[in-house]
């Protein structure tokens, strides 16, 4: 969608799922009428508005707001975001239905105010009616909505893919890379909520079962009992309560603080991947097969490190948390403390049975099970304190824990980064209960780490967590069979020829084709920016000249090079007259990358940051020198409002040995006024101003230094 701020109000115009209209099954709607919005999906939506804050000042934390509060305190998130909607302050009523009738000259549309409504349903009935506005339909709007409240509209649909919550941590660090001066009282302050769902995971003792083998099968329920608690409104929007129909609120710190304990104690039994006991995959979505093989995911763990990483170096103060929360962090740390590192290692022979991996595993499955069961009903509206230094302990346990786990998966894995793991139960007993269709449920005690293929997406995720091997990882990348080396583009895998049907609908697709190793273009992305992110600015500008659609033959790409495609038919595919063919319209995850590859070029690895109490912003852009026109030439528009020009008469790269650096810049304010400034970095009142969008433009000389 697109963000539009209507006064303190934002509306996202035109928002629907992936925005890849060819594939069919992806059903939308876009209301017909004006400010109109549509449905999509938390991951689709919520990774595709993380660099809206850059372009979008009317923002600010809009998106943190509402993809946070989205969040359920199991972890999971409502699968369908749908059109926003508002309802009138208390007290307003009667302003807001005289400002409708003022515009309109009759209070025939004065109903639809009685009840949360879209601005757009405003102007469809008063068409219906033969009404016409006495103003400018802008300025209605305008005026309604500061005498409104804008509510979050979403929807649990099916099961919880383990992937949706990885992008909050980019919405957030995004927003202290625009606002780093507001940061401590952005994680501080209190108005996020927990989403409340009927849609519920099951214990183990119900999803395990035994079918021609043990399962985790149908993890997921919808809790009919959900619908008698107060308020609750059944497919609707609904927020968790207290026992007394309170709305339970915390702060962002606490809201990802919790976020990090739930996904911690879903690490496999193995201490690796984070489990999709959800019912649904991650990212590659055909792998829909994963979940019913008790799959550990290592991309989710890396980003689970991201997180750990953000909240140790940004927690400050006591954290107040609902007192069921409280519980969980108080059994979990004690949990990590009776299974101090390092735990056994599995023989081939045995997996992990006995073994203290499982045994950890084990005690923290069911303490999360307990967990739930005191968060999927109304809550008992005690608060409880974490010191501070309770918090940075737990922190720096948990990423013991998880870079303990990251360093196993790369020894089973020869050195390499994985990107799953499925677990063979090779011990278990068959327990007398059995599920509705008469399988029984089966308690497992010992479980085997079975290796996948290689998938691009563990090295993409691992190296955008940041690494110290970054180089390494990369050449073993480009020397393994992710590399296509006659696209000179990266693949979704390795050939998955071995791998059974159980796997997913992935293994049905012909090679090379949508998401069985094809060049996914969103993933592909990802890839090159996670090398950007670690400075191998080589490799990246070496990459992207064969990867970037720009830099393609359209002539081989079969379409527009100024258009993404949802994948690239690889060289894996056996009709050689598709090779480097793009498939499928797409503008969403692809694109989002790029945007964020777009800025990290031209701006460098910080926007804004505070030094000494001082909000700085310094110009260090990482340009090769042929980006620059023949006269040393290249420009961007920063956060939408001033033109940025960088001179490099000598077209020098901007990055490594010799670079060009800037050296001065000419600021022209909105009123007209040129001021001059020795050096690369705007500081104070400056950086404020380009902040604020006070300057139009700013010319920005070169030269190596």
């Amino acid at each position: 969608g697109y963000p539009v701020t209507v006064g303190d109000a934002v509306l996202y115009l035109y928002s629907r799922k992936h925005g890849d209209p060819e594939r069919d099954y992806n059903f939308f709607t876009i209301d017909g009428e004006y400010y109109s919005q549509g449905n999509g999906n938390f991951r689709d939506v919520c990774q595709n508005r993380r660099n809206d804050v850059f372009f979008c000042p009317g923002l600010k934390d809009y998106n943190v707001r509402y993809f946070a509060s989205l969040i359920q305190l199991d972890g999971y998130n409502p699968l369908e975001i749908r059109p926003a909607t508002f309802t009138v302050k208390a007290g307003k009523a009667e302003d807001a239905k005289q400002l409708l009738h003022e515009a309109c000259g009759s209070d025939a549309v004065d109903s639809v105010l009685d009840d949360k409504f879209k601005p757009g349903t405003i102007f469809r009935k008063l068409s219906a009616k033969g009404l016409k506005l006495n103003e400018n339909p802008k300025v209605l709007v305008e005026r309604l909505l500061a005498l409104c409240d804008e509510h979050i509209e979403a929807g649990a649909l099916e099961g919880y893919w383990s992937d949706h919550w990885d992008y909050i941590l980019d919405l957030v660090e995004n927003y202290g890379s625009v606002y780093p001066d507001r940061m401590a009282e952005f994680l501080s302050a209190k108005g996020y909520r927990f989403y409340d769902s009927d849609m519920q995971v099951k214990e183990r003792s119900r999803s395990y079962v035994f079918d021609n083998g043990v399962h985790q099968y149908e993890s997921m329920e919808r809790v009919a009992a959900k619908a008698s608690e107060s308020g609750f409104v059944p497919g609707g929007t609904n927020w968790k309560k207290d026992k007394d129909g309170r709305i339970v609120e915390v702060s962002l710190l606490a809201k990802l603080f919790t976020l990090a304990l739930t996904k911690l104690s879903i690490l496999d039994s193995y201490g690796m991947g984070v489990e999709m006991e959800g019912g649904k995959p991650g990212w590659n979505d055909a792998m829909n097969g994963l979940p019913a093989m008790f799959a550990g995911s290592m991309p989710e763990t890396f980003e689970l490190k991201r997180l750990l990483n953000f909240l140790n170096e940004n927690a400050a103060g006591d954290l107040e948390v609902p007192s069921e929360v409280d519980e969980f962090f108080k059994i979990l740390t004690g949990l990590l403390q009776k299974h101090p590192l390092p735990l056994g290692e599995e023989t081939e022979e045995n997996g992990n049975t006995g073994n203290a991996d499982f045994v950890y595993w084990d005690e923290v499955a069911s303490a999360r099970e307990n967990y739930r069961k005191t968060v999927y009903k109304p809550l008992s509206g005690n608060v409880a304190t974490i010191p501070e230094a309770c918090v940075k302990a737990f922190i720096k346990a948990a990423l013991d824990r998880v870079n303990a786990g990251i360093e196993k998966a790369k020894r089973l894995s020869n050195g390499e980064i994985p990107t799953y793991f499925t677990y063979e139960p090779v011990s278990y007993e068959l327990l007398e209960t059995a599920d509705e269709r008469g399988r029984k449920n089966v308690r497992v005690k010992g479980f085997k780490a079975c290796t996948v293929p290689r998938f691009l997406e563990g090295p993409a995720r691992y190296l955008a967590a940041g690494a110290a091997d970054a180089a390494k990882v990369h050449a073993d990348v480009m020397a393994c069979d992710l590399y296509d080396r006659k696209l000179k583009m990266f693949k979704t895998s390795e050939s998955i020829e071995k791998l059974s049907h159980s796997y997913g609908r992935v293994r049905a697709f012909t090679p090379g084709w949508l998401e069985r190793e094809s060049i996914f273009l969103h993933m592909e992305y990802k890839y090159i920016f996670a090398l950007l992110k670690n400075g191998l600015y080589d490799e990246f500008y070496t990459a992207a000249r064969t990867v970037m659609i720009p830099f393609m033959d359209p002539a081989v790409y079969g379409r527009s090079t100024l258009e993404n495609s949802s994948f690239i038919a690889s060289s894996a595919n056996p009709d050689e007259r598709v090779h480097g063919r793009g498939f499928v319209a797409r503008l969403s995850g692809s694109t989002t990358e790029l945007i964020g590859m777009w800025i990290r070029m031209f701006m460098g690895e910080k926007v804004f940051r505070v030094e000494d109490n001082t909000l700085k912003i310094t110009f260090a852009p990482a340009l090769p020198g042929d980006f620059f026109t023949e006269n040393g030439i290249a420009f961007w528009t920063f956060m939408g409002q001033c033109r940025v020009v960088y001179h490099n008469e000598a077209r020098r790269n901007t990055y490594g040995p010799g670079a060009a650096k800037v050296v001065s810049m000419k600021l022209l304010t909105t009123g007209g006024e040129t001021v001059l400034v020795e050096g690369d970095t705007l500081s104070g009142r400056q950086a404020e101003t380009l902040r604020d969008g006070g300057y139009v433009r700013i010319d920005a000389e070169m030269s190596c230094i």
